[in-house]
């Protein structure tokens, strides 16, 4: 398939990627009970996200030579991500594949956070995919965290109150995202100084995201308002003369 034609896929991307975020969101904590079905809905999941994230880019970075290296590495990273998900019964005999594999999902997730932002900020007019892409950027923020606590986790498993190591990938998902809303019930808790910072800083971003993704979006609809009762008053003294 040709990079023209990938263009032609990308329309409506945000309802895509929402659309796989939410399906991973609500299933994923269900299927942690049976080991097979795990490995496999984990992957078919990551590789729809990777997939939906290649088109999103495909449209937003206008850089052929940046899509060809971004393709190589979602490659890399879904070879490394099957490769850690075997880690359910290897243990930690290939724990460095899977740290790799989470650190290439980061930066896949920061590329996407970045190049959405950047596309839905400076829009001067509200639209459906204004409002679905900052969706997807909040969401995106709670799997980008969640990686970071897989990552720590790994490491040193007594890094958290509260999770059982059975659950651990659906506790940590569930903790980023009660961490990412302020909610925090307090069962599980972070315990080691670092996890606590990443605790903190999630939190912050948290509230500070919404704030200011929110205050956008009313300064845009408060200038079109504005527009169009100027238009609107003009159009009238036309009349009128």
């Amino acid at each position: 398939m040709q990079y023209s034609q990938l263009k032609i896929l990308t329309k409506n991307k945000y309802n895509r990627l929402l659309f796989v975020q939410l399906l991973g969101l609500f299933m994923f904590p269900l299927v942690q009970n049976n080991q097979i079905v795990n490995i496999v809905f984990t992957l078919v999941f990551f590789f729809s996200f990777l997939g939906t994230i290649i088109l999103i880019i495909t449209e937003l970075e206008h850089s052929k030579k940046f899509f060809c290296w971004y393709l190589i590495l979602a490659l890399i990273a879904l070879i490394c991500y099957f490769i850690g998900s075997l880690n359910l019964f290897l243990q930690d005999k290939i724990l460095v594949i899977f740290t790799i594999s989470n650190v290439i999902v980061l930066f896949f997730m920061a590329i996407s956070i970045n190049l959405i932002v950047r596309e839905i900020f400076p829009t001067r007019k509200v639209t459906g995919d204004t409002i679905k892409g900052g969706v997807c950027v909040y969401l995106l923020l709670g799997l980008l965290w969640d990686n970071i606590y897989q990552i720590i986790y790994s490491f040193n498993s007594n890094s958290f109150n509260g999770i059982a190591s059975s659950h651990s990938q659906a506790d940590l998902l569930y903790f980023s995202y009660i961490t990412l809303t302020t909610v925090g019930y307090g069962d599980i808790t972070p315990v080691t100084s670092i996890a606590r910072v990443l605790a903190n800083l999630e939190a912050i971003v948290g509230i500070m995201y919404p704030a200011i993704y929110i205050s956008r979006l009313v300064g845009i609809y408060s200038n079109e308002q504005g527009k169009s009762s100027g238009e609107e008053k003009l159009k009238e003294k036309e009349k009128n003369k």
